[in-house]
């Protein structure tokens, strides 16, 4: 594998800290078993087995164990290449299941398909297969990315389907991104885009839910934190050259992201080395890791009594927008699901503000869920009642069917031995979805409960 070594590495390892550091070159992770925290200048978020992600180039990154029994497969694609192959994949920021800045994560078929991507890449990795043909195939994944989990690109397109000025916000994204250390104003964008600026601000506001200042100083700190990486520069020096007016405007902007002062975030964050225990990338139980979560993804006639054919994602997707969803569309979802689970499995949909507001609560609780997300007004409830009595009305009944809380609903169903996982993805079925319902665009994401029985 000697002769990948200016195109590709992969290797696995079980993390316990690796400092912020500049991934140098562009790297995709895949979470086999446990799970992992990712830190980014925006914060953390939790990856989870059977999940991917994207660390850019010269991406601030750091990763902690939150599991004991994490098991991480790397893959490194070097920058030059990625580059050469896509010169896009180094302007600006792509992700899979991350919504710390823009509120948008990567559809879930498209990153079915870059987990089948990523997994035929690291079977002809360990069989050394011919430079050509692996040239081939990571050419195409980094188009793939490029194409499909732009972050900026995602969240206009889940808001609006395909949005027909999304190629201005691309060169604007773009500009800001490359020149964040510039003096850069609303007007001088607005005038090489040919629209008035009072128009401009309010595109920012409406598509973006962030306005220019917000988005341009969220760049500054990220390219501060690479100076502060890199080691050799004063704070002050970093402030100036990173557009900031004065050091004390860029250290609010930066306690706000980093929750710490520049000096702290060095002796924080960069004062540890990298713990990290290497696993051999050919050992038999990564492929049959890789197999299962591939042999779940495809299996749509699953019809087991002890399962759901829809994926358990934890501690994803946290925020949602504002939509009244009306009663027409839940009840056609609510129909679909009923189309794709397996026999035995009932289903049940909640709504109203105080149920909303318990399970805000439990969230909060549970997951850290910040105090301004919002809570979608639906929640979808898949009960599981062949082996035993409680069924969904039962359950209902046992809560109370007034005030019914969501929270309380988890409770007595564990009581009577099932098991409850919170869901934050959109059912994975979505074009079909889409297709029934005859929409031409992505809805709502609903927050889903599912109660089925464990093994």
């Amino acid at each position: 594998m000697d002769k990948y070594t200016n195109l590709l590495k992969i290797y696995a390892g079980q993390v316990t800290y690796m400092p912020f550091h500049l991934s140098e070159n562009l790297r995709l992770l895949y979470v086999l078993s446990g799970s992992i925290s990712c830190r980014w200048v925006a914060g953390v978020h939790t990856l989870s087995a059977g999940q991917i992600e994207i660390v850019n180039i010269e991406e601030p990154f750091c990763i902690e164990q939150s599991s004991d029994d994490n098991l991480v497969l790397f893959f490194e694609i070097q920058k030059k290449k990625a580059v050469e192959y896509c010169d896009l994949i180094d302007d600006g920021l792509y992700n899979c299941n991350t919504t710390l800045f823009y509120d948008s994560t990567t559809d879930s078929r498209a990153q079915a398909v870059l987990k089948d991507k990523m997994r035929t890449l690291y079977l002809d990795y360990l069989e050394d297969k011919e430079h050509a043909r692996m040239e081939k195939q990571i050419c195409d994944i980094v188009n793939f990315i490029v194409d499909n989990c732009h972050d900026l690109l995602n969240m206009l397109n889940a808001k609006r389907g395909t949005d027909p000025r999304a190629e201005r916000f691309l060169r604007i994204y773009t500009y800001m991104y490359n020149h964040c250390d510039e003096k850069i104003n609303l007007k001088q964008l607005a005038d090489c885009e040919y629209v008035s600026q009072q128009y401009l601000s309010k595109e920012f506001n409406e598509r973006l839910n962030m306005n220019f200042k917000d988005t341009l100083e969220y760049y500054r700190i990220i390219q501060s934190v690479r100076y502060l990486i890199q080691g050799k520069k004063t704070v002050t020096m970093i402030s100036e050259l990173c557009g900031f007016s004065a050091p004390r405007y860029f250290y609010k902007h930066f306690a706000i992201y980093l929750k710490c002062t520049p000096a702290e975030f060095r002796n924080q964050y960069l004062s540890r080395g990298i713990q990290l225990r290497r696993v051999d990338a050919a050992d038999a139980k990564i492929k049959e890791l890789l197999l299962q979560f591939q042999s779940v993804r495809t299996d749509r006639t699953l019809k087991s009594e002890n399962s759901i054919p829809f994926p358990v994602i934890a501690q994803q997707h946290l925020q949602f927008n504002k939509r009244k969803v009306d009663r027409k569309l839940v009840a056609s979802l609510v129909e679909f699901a009923r189309q794709w689970i397996p026999e035995g499995v009932e289903v049940m949909s909640l709504s109203g503000n105080r149920i909303r507001n318990q399970m805000a609560a439990l969230l909060k609780e549970k997951l850290s869920l910040r105090e301004d997300s919002h809570i979608p007004p639906v929640i979808l409830l898949f009960y599981n009642g062949t082996q035993n009595k409680m069924t969904a009305a039962h359950l209902a009944k046992k809560t109370g069917e007034t005030g019914i809380s969501a929270h309380m609903m988890c409770q007595v169903a564990e009581a009577n031995g099932l098991c409850c996982q919170l869901d934050f993805s959109i059912l994975f079925y979505e074009a079909e979805v889409c297709s029934i319902l005859g929409m031409n665009r992505r809805f709502q994401p609903l927050l889903t409960v599912m109660i089925g029985y464990g093994a």
